[in-house]
């Protein structure tokens, strides 16, 4: 099984929380942060993704278009992230095949127990198959 999680964000606050978070709850995940989808390494297979809603060089849902086109990610999941996210966005989120919508709050409002979380849903993930 993988345990890699990736995590596509410009923001360096949300890089730092989750390493904070997961390094705290889940030493087994390895944590990878990215800051946009041209800096994912063409063999990275991830247990899960994690898009931050609030990117600066390109639209979130741009990339989670993107990432769903793409033959390895078609089926790993992608939880998006956002300090405020409004029911617009969640619509939006699951159209494009996003697993889930998550309100990113910081460590000391419980941010620690919903890294928890996307530790143990990662690591309950079958790795992709490779392709042939």
């Amino acid at each position: 099984m993988s345990n890699l999680i990736l995590v596509i964000s410009d923001d360096r606050n949300v890089h730092g929380q989750l390493r904070l978070a997961l390094t705290e709850t889940a030493s087994r995940c390895q944590l990878e942060c990215v800051a946009s989808r041209e800096e994912i390494p063409p063999a990275h297979r991830p247990a899960l993704i994690l898009l931050d809603l609030m990117l600066s060089r390109e639209p979130a849902f741009e990339v989670l278009k993107w990432l769903r086109a793409q033959q390895r990610y078609q089926h790993t999941p992608v939880f998006v992230l956002g300090s405020e996210i409004v029911e617009h966005d969640v619509n939006e989120a699951y159209s494009l095949g996003a697993n889930s919508c998550l309100l990113m709050r910081s460590i000391n409002d419980g941010f620690g127990q919903v890294a928890q979380g996307i530790a143990t849903y990662a690591s309950l993930i079958p790795s992709p198959a490779q392709p042939s």
